[in-house]
């Protein structure tokens, strides 16, 4: 991940089936933001309609930082901008 956030303008990260975020994967998510925005380029999530990730990026936050679409193809589209 560290990899691809470092060397991407645009990078997708699919949640939709995930059950649980940790602390260091949130960590991990907003540090990937951060490396794709340094080069001008975009991070956003593909949550779906999972709710349990939603309220967690929403309790944490992370909503607020990195755009969140249910729709895989509004995220793709996003990052391509």
């Amino acid at each position: 991940f560290a990899e691809l956030t470092q060397s991407s303008k645009g990078v997708v990260v699919y949640l939709s089936e995930v059950r649980f975020l940790s602390s260091m994967a949130i960590s991990m998510l907003v540090k990937g933001a951060k490396a794709v925005q340094a080069m001008g380029g975009r991070l956003a999530l593909h949550v779906g309609e999972n709710e349990v990730i939603i309220r967690t990026l929403e309790a944490t936050g992370i909503n607020e930082l990195i755009p969140t679409f249910e729709d895989a193809q509004h995220a793709e589209k996003a990052v391509l901008k």
